[in-house]
This record gives structure tokens, sequence and C-alpha cells, in this order.
């Protein structure tokens, strides 16, 4: 798990220092990326350690009470790299492998708007301002009001928001709402919102 953090932040530290160049490695590294957040993945980090003698029972279960697990640092690592990757090198693209990948990768982060971890909410809430960046409104209310409307080639996110129309962008809404409403809402994701 530490070896995969490790990745993912060297991943980061590559971005940074090739900018626009770190394109030519995009198909691999999102990939590489998307395995990360997966969920299947996480039962092996999340999984109970055997317990220990009787002694360290108390000590345990009070140390046990932060609920921050080294799963969710991936996952957090994982989203901040990928927020650099598509600052650096763009969100739409007219690959057809990268454009299935960039779909998947959305549809997961999507996944993380109600994350019980403010951090992992704030970041995947940034990756969609992104994502709707991209977006020109008038463009999306076509999508909405004609099925037929044709989505631009390399548009990713209008692509995104099209898959599932108005069901898509209602799941959106109600994830963006229910972040509002959160008891622990800092000032940084409620303007992020």
């Amino acid at each position: 798990l530490v070896h995969k953090q490790l990745g993912v932040q060297i991943i980061g530290l590559l971005v940074d220092v090739e900018q626009r160049e770190f394109e030519r490695r995009l198909e691999k590294i999102l990939t590489l990326l998307l395995e990360c957040l997966h969920h299947d993945e996480m039962s092996e980090i999340t999984e109970d350690k055997p317990e220990e003698e009787d002694e360290d029972n108390e000590e345990r279960d009070e140390s046990s009470l932060d609920p921050i697990t080294g799963g969710d640092h991936l996952i957090f690592n994982t989203l901040v790299t990928m927020e650099k990757i598509f600052t650096e090198c763009g969100i739409n693209t007219s690959n057809s492998d990268l454009y299935n990948l960039y779909y998947n990768i959305w549809d997961r982060i999507q996944c993380y708007l109600l994350h019980p971890h403010t951090w992992i909410r704030l970041i995947s809430s940034r990756l969609f301002g992104l994502l709707f960046s991209t977006c020109n409104m008038e463009e999306i209310i076509e999508l909405l009001v004609d099925e037929k409307s044709h989505i631009p080639e390399g548009k990713v996110g209008l692509d995104f928001f099209a898959k599932g129309r108005l069901m898509n962008l209602r799941k959106l809404k109600q994830c963006f709402m229910s972040q509002l409403k959160a008891p622990l809402l800092s000032e940084e994701l409620a303007n992020q919102v």
C-alpha cells in the first residue's frame, strides 16, 4: 500500500516536471490510477488485523477511532495526481482508448463525491469543477432538451453528462446538495460546490 501511495506521488511529480509532455504517458498511467480507485482493491487495505494481546486492546480501541485508513490516503493522492494530469494535459481527447478510460475515471470519481472524508469530497468536487469548465452551458442544456443532439468529438465532459442525460445530472446535483448539508462542511468545500 505504501508503495502504491509513493508511486502515485511520483507520478504527480512527473506531471509537474514534464507538464504538457506527459500526454504521451496518459493511457498507461491513467489505467494504473483507475485501478487505485477501485473498491475491490480497497478491500485488502481496510481488512481488520488479527487481535493482539488483551492488554493492548484498550489502547488499540482508542486508536481505531481514527477512521482514516491507508486506502483513504491512496484515494486522496490518486485524485490529486489526476487533478494535476487533467490541469496540465486537458480533459478532452479524440483518442478513443483514452476517451473510454476518461469516462470510467469520471464515473469512479463521482463515487467519491460523498466519501466520509471531507478532503476526498473536496478533491472530487474540484475535479468535477474541471470537468464542468470544459463544457459550455448551452451545450449541456441542448443535450437535456434534445436527446438526438450531436456531441462534438473529443468532448469528454459532454459525453459523460449525455450518457445518463438528466439522470446523471440529477445524481450529481444530489451529491453536491448532500455535501452542502454535511455537518462538517468546510468553507473551502462549500465554495467549491
